[in-house]
């Protein structure tokens, strides 16, 4: 039978063990067990990378709808977020995240260029037809300003005595004479064939109710301003063409032009 005091005297001997230490080891043990122990060699795992790459893939929207750039550049953010470093070794995810970035930039700018660049043709023909106007007007080919103004798929042939047409009947003369006494092409006239006529501030080239649209304001050297209200129309045919919606002098827009 062993002596009571033996014990004492065995756990006497022990080292003595601190709280701190004895806290790492219980608790240690404890999330080896449940499983909640941090293993510092497993990367991270980023779903903002492959979000990116879901925004990335959307993003060819933008081509169609420019309000839509807003996609191509939520993509780049994300994958951004979705790229920043991590002490635990490369995070999962920052592939996808560089495929959406890639996606995106290359959508975005074509979602910018594109309708950039077709603003820039239609406002270069919207200009040149304008002076072509103004041209027909100073030389005083009344009828022929007239087809102008009309749509394309409303005018006369190019083999139709448009004089004789005028001439003809009371209704077609009528209609010339409003021309003759129109404000606008009454400043055409009064500012004569010699008058240069430049474009007094960016050209203004839109969309609404699906028809492309054009507001240019021009002045000639005496400050002279006239203003152009012009459409843009394709046919059955898929032929565009401009049309003078209306030439008055310059007035200040109550309303914005997308509204008219």
């Amino acid at each position: 039978m062993s002596d009571p005091t033996d014990v004492s005297a065995e756990s006497s001997s022990l080292p003595p063990m601190g709280m701190n230490e004895l806290s790492m080891n219980e608790l240690g043990g404890m999330g080896a067990e449940t499983g909640y122990g941090l293993d510092e060699s497993t990367p991270p795992l980023r779903f903002s990378g492959f979000v990116s790459l879901l925004l990335g893939l959307l993003s060819w929207v933008s081509i169609l709808v420019l309000g839509a750039i807003v996609i191509p550049i939520l993509a780049v953010l994300i994958g951004l977020v979705a790229l920043r470093p991590s002490r635990f070794g490369k995070p999962v995810g920052t592939l996808p995240a560089k495929f959406g970035i890639c996606l995106a930039v290359g959508f975005g700018i074509c979602g910018y260029l594109v309708p950039y660049l077709k603003t820039q043709t239609l406002g270069g023909q919207a200009k040149a037809f304008a002076m072509d106007y103004i041209d027909v007007v100073n030389s005083g080919y009344d009828t022929l300003g007239i087809e102008l103004k009309k749509e394309k798929r409303n005018r006369f042939s190019k083999e139709m005595p448009l004089d004789d047409h005028y001439d003809g009947s009371e209704q077609a003369a009528e209609l010339l004479e409003n021309f003759e006494a129109d404000g606008g092409n009454s400043i055409i006239r009064q500012a004569g064939p010699d008058a240069k006529w430049e474009l007094d501030r960016p050209m203004h080239v839109f969309r609404q109710y699906g028809i492309d649209r054009a507001h240019l304001v021009f002045r000639n050297e005496r400050g002279t301003l006239l203003q152009f209200f012009m459409h843009y129309k394709i046919d059955g045919n898929d032929v565009g063409q401009w049309h003078i919606n209306r030439v008055q002098p310059y007035r200040e827009l109550i309303v914005a032009e997308s509204v008219l």
